[in-house]
């Protein structure tokens, strides 16, 4: 027999409903294993003193009543617990967010007040005193150009700006001359 067996024969062998041969087998396990033997004891000592306490008189309904009050409890949904942040669950309240997001961003692009049409005044990031400053004639040589030239024009052609390459061989100085 094992530990397991054993165990589950203990109320058997404290009821008395063994058969003589699962009785023998149980009680030579009793005297070969003694902390099975103290088991059995302190589950016979429990057994007196839960016999010896007085009994309690119940109403005759209190089945009836135990009953019809668990067959309501089972009746009765439970609603799941949910997080909310300001009453919102966890999936509205990033959906709002998100949109949220949207909404600035979408705000800030439309409503810039660099592009806007009214003049309003530049904050330079910079000190204006140390910018170069232009001379109010001078145009950019792309407005000088008629149409006519802009088509004639090819940003491809490189052979007209071929730049001199400079020669740096005489400068070049290697580590170990």
């Amino acid at each position: 027999m094992d530990r397991y067996q054993f165990e589950d024969l203990i109320s058997d062998y404290l009821e008395n409903t063994l058969n003589l041969a699962q009785r023998k087998d149980f009680e030579s396990y009793l005297k070969s294993h003694s902390e099975a033997k103290l088991l059995v004891e302190n589950i016979q000592k429990a057994k007196d003193t839960l016999s010896s306490l007085p009994k309690q008189s119940t109403s005759p309904a209190f089945m009836k009543n135990l009953n019809k009050r668990l067959s309501v409890e089972r009746m009765k949904k439970v609603a799941p617990i949910q997080k909310s942040y300001f009453r919102f669950t966890p999936l509205y309240a990033s959906v709002m967010a998100g949109l949220m997001f949207a909404f600035i961003f979408v705000s800030i692009e439309i409503f810039q007040p660099g592009e806007s049409k009214t003049a309003l005044p530049r904050k330079a990031f910079a000190d204006e005193s140390s910018m170069p400053v232009k001379p109010q004639n001078e145009t950019m040589p792309l407005l000088e150009l008629n149409r006519t030239d802009l088509a004639e024009s090819d940003t491809t052609d490189y052979e007209k700006d071929e730049k001199k390459k400079k020669d740096y061989s005489k400068k070049m100085r290697f580590v170990n001359d």
